[in-house]
């Protein structure tokens, strides 16, 4: 079965260490990969999988150009980058522009990283811009913080309908009941990276199942767990072989408009 992986993280060497250092603090735990692109390329080689969508978000307006460089100098045939962008970077339509000149074929956000309210007036500019065959992935979710609530994911899905929203985690890690509440059933899509493990993969299925698996996509969440370890956490959801096939494949596909 072909892995395509809608979920990677992936930082430039020199500053890997330093992030990986600062994530594990936040998040209270050791991640088994290291963020490089090498590690990356050798985590999807161990576990087969055929493509993988990468991104590093923008925690100050002044690293989005650089970063969407990084990214697009790192995508290929195999890997598809996302650009960044952040509520105080003024020229984003521009910006937007060059992300597509790069290849970046979507866009992903970190309220929690990047410091604002994902249903912030500040950014409904920026989304009126995001046209929408570029997906917009965004972190959902966390129990310390609430800048990425499922609540405000709702609130953004609401005002804006022409977005192609991922959002990330099942829909709020950590906070999966008001993420069933508030997102299971919307008209937009789910991953479930950083999901089983932290929520017994039975609620997981069941989720899955309310929301629709054909907006459900497989995210490793790489580089806090290896593509090997991903992949077996969400095979013990009681998937058919088509159900499969659509979650590990053919959904992110058809979000990317790519051919299966």
């Amino acid at each position: 079965m072909k892995i395509f992986d809608i979920h990677c993280h992936v930082f430039p060497d020199i500053v890997a260490p330093r992030i990986i250092e600062s994530l594990e603090s936040f998040y209270g735990f050791r991640w088994e990969r290291t963020g490089t692109c090498p590690d990356l390329m050798e985590s999807l080689d161990e576990a087969d999988v055929e493509r993988a969508v990468v991104f590093s978000c923008a925690t100050r307006p002044d690293q989005v150009r650089n970063i969407n460089d990084y990214v697009a100098s790192k995508a290929s045939g195999r890997l598809i980058g996302f650009g960044t962008l952040h509520p105080d970077f003024r020229e984003f339509r521009q910006e937007i522009d060059r992300m597509r000149a790069l290849g970046l074929r979507g866009i992903k956000f970190h309220p929690d990283f990047q410091r604002f309210g994902f249903d912030d007036p500040v950014m409904f500019p920026i989304f009126e811009a995001i046209p929408p065959d570029m997906p917009v992935m965004v972190h959902a979710g966390d129990p310390k913080l609430d800048f990425s609530a499922p609540r405000r994911i709702a609130h953004v899905a609401d005002l804006f309908p022409h977005l192609t929203l991922v959002a990330a985690h099942l829909g709020g890690f950590g906070v999966w009941d008001e993420a069933e509440r508030r997102l299971i059933g919307r008209n937009l899509w789910l991953d479930v990276s950083s999901t089983i493990g932290h929520l017994p993969a039975e609620r997981a299925e069941r989720l899955a199942r309310a929301h629709g698996l054909d907006r459900v996509l497989f995210g490793s969440d790489y580089p806090s767990v290896s593509h090997a370890h991903a992949i077996a956490a969400v095979r013990t959801m009681n998937l058919s072989d088509s159900e499969c096939e659509a979650l590990f494949w053919k959904n992110a596909c058809r979000l990317l408009s790519l051919p299966e």
